[in-house]
């Protein structure tokens, strides 16, 4: 990544961070000059941010809850059999 994109990368992530519940056309109009497409480019693919459940979180995050909630399920299967 090069300094500029990174200075970008830096830039979205500190307005993400400031209001996780923003839309993606709210947070391209702080940056004009990135089309739509782009904007969604940068924030998913690479700052691994995704929506769940109105609120913008990094994707390990994500993850991680997955993985735990998989965990109960499982042990919760076994004590009902």
């Amino acid at each position: 990544m090069s300094m500029a994109n990174e200075d970008l990368g830096h830039a979205f992530e500190e307005k993400i961070r400031k209001n996780v519940r923003f839309t993606i056309t709210s947070l391209s109009l702080h940056f004009l000059q990135i089309s739509l497409s782009v904007v969604v480019k940068i924030v998913s693919g690479e700052l691994k941010f995704l929506k769940l459940c109105a609120q913008w979180v990094p994707k390990i995050f994500y993850r991680r809850t997955q993985i735990e909630t998989a965990g109960h399920d499982v042990g919760l299967s076994d004590t009902i059999q």
